[in-house]
C-alpha cells in the first residue's frame, strides 16, 4: 500500500469530516480579564493599615450570565489590612460571597519596577470594574491603602479602573507576536513564583507539623514516665520513712522516761 494522504486533508473530497476555517490570527484565552494602570499596565501599590482610623473602601461590580449588574464593596480596616498578605486575603474571601464576583481575583505581583510587591485583579469574567476609595488618613507623605502608584498617575485614589481584555491578542502581526511571547514569558515567570511560593509554604507546613508531632511524642513520653514511675521503690521508700519515724517515737518515749526511773531509784 502506498502512502497517500489522510482523507480529507488537502483534497477536494466530500467527506463527513468538517474543517472549520481559521477565522482570525488570534490566541484566545477565554475572556480572561485584569485590571492595569498606565503604560506599563502596572499594579496597585499597597501600604499596610496599621494606625487608629486607617480605612478604605474597595468596591468591584461585573455583569452575570443574565446581563444583570452584580455590585459588593470590600472595607479595609486595620483589622484586615494591616499587611498585603490580609489585604490580599480579606479581599478574596468577602468576594467569594458573591456567585459572580468571586470569579475576581486579587494576586500579589511584583511592580513594573521591581521594587515591591503590590495587587493585580483578575478574572475569568470578560470584563469587570474596581473602584479604590479614597482612604482615611491618606496623604502623599503617609500612603495608606490600595493607591495607584504609577509616576503619572494623576490620581491616587477615588477613581474606578475598568478591566482590559488579557486573553485575546492579534498574532497576525510582527508586534502582535513579539507582545504575545512577553506575555506567555511574563505568565510562566508569574506561574514560577506562585509555585515557589506554594513550594515554600508547603514546606514551612511540613516542618511545624513535623515539629509539633515531635513535641507531641515528647510530651507523651513525659507523661508516661510520669504516670509510670517505679511503684516498688516509691513502696519502699514509704516502709522506710515509717520505720524511721517509729524509731524516732521510740526513741522519744524511752528518752521521756529516763528521768522519772532515775527519781525512783
Amino acid at each position: 500500500m502506498g502512502r497517500g494522504r489522510p482523507s480529507g486533508i488537502g483534497t477536494a473530497s466530500t467527506s463527513s469530516v468538517n474543517v472549520l476555517p481559521l477565522q482570525s490570527d488570534q490566541n484566545e484565552a477565554a475572556g480572561s480579564a485584569q485590571t492595569g494602570l498606565g503604560s506599563n499596565n502596572d499594579v496597585f501599590s499597597f501600604k499596610g493599615l496599621v494606625n487608629a482610623g486607617d480605612q478604605q473602601t474597595l468596591s468591584f461590580s461585573a455583569s452575570d450570565t443574565t446581563g444583570a449588574l452584580q455590585a459588593t464593596s470590600i472595607t479595609l480596616t486595620t483589622t484586615n489590612a494591616g499587611s498585603l498578605d490580609a489585604a490580599v486575603s480579606a479581599i478574596n474571601t468577602q468576594l467569594q460571597s458573591n456567585a459572580t464576583l468571586k470569579g475576581i481575583v486579587a494576586v500579589k505581583e511584583m511592580n513594573h519596577a521591581g521594587t515591591a510587591e503590590g495587587i493585580r485583579f483578575v478574572s475569568s469574567i470578560s470584563s469587570f470594574s474596581a473602584k479604590v476609595g479614597n482612604a482615611a488618613n491618606y496623604t502623599d507623605a503617609n500612603q495608606v491603602g490600595v493607591y495607584d502608584g504609577t509616576p503619572a498617575a494623576s490620581s491616587k485614589q477615588g477613581m474606578t479602573v475598568a478591566s482590559s481584555a488579557s486573553g485575546a491578542m492579534d498574532i497576525g502581526t510582527l508586534a502582535g507576536g513579539q507582545a504575545a511571547v512577553v506575555a506567555l514569558g511574563k505568565a510562566v515567570a508569574s506561574l514560577g513564583s506562585a509555585q515557589a511560593a506554594i513550594g515554600k509554604g508547603q514546606n514551612q507546613l511540613n516542618y511545624a507539623i513535623g515539629l509539633a508531632q515531635s513535641q507531641i511524642s515528647n510530651f507523651s513520653a513525659a507523661e508516661s514516665r510520669i504516670r509510670d514511675a517505679d511503684v516498688a521503690a516509691e513502696a519502699a521508700n514509704l516502709t522506710k520513712a515509717q520505720v524511721l519515724q517509729q524509731a524516732s517515737m521510740a526513741a522519744m518515749a524511752q528518752a521521756n522516761s529516763a528521768p522519772r526511773q532515775c527519781s525512783h531509784s
